[in-house]
């Protein structure tokens, strides 16, 4: 699924930083995210989803 997340993001053109701060996040959630070491999963898919209407 973070793989998945990443090329939602690229295909967006969004860095890392730019789709953390829409989301009111740090960089480095969305590192972890991406790499499904985060607990905020879940949070994160519904505001990405939101993100990308």
């Amino acid at each position: 699924m973070g793989k998945k997340i990443k090329n939602i993001r690229n295909n967006k053109g969004l860095t890392q930083q730019a789709l953390a701060e829409s989301l009111g996040l740090r960089r480095t959630s969305v590192t972890n995210i991406e790499k499904a070491l985060c607990s905020r999963f879940i949070l994160f898919v519904r505001s990405i989803i939101s993100v990308s209407n």
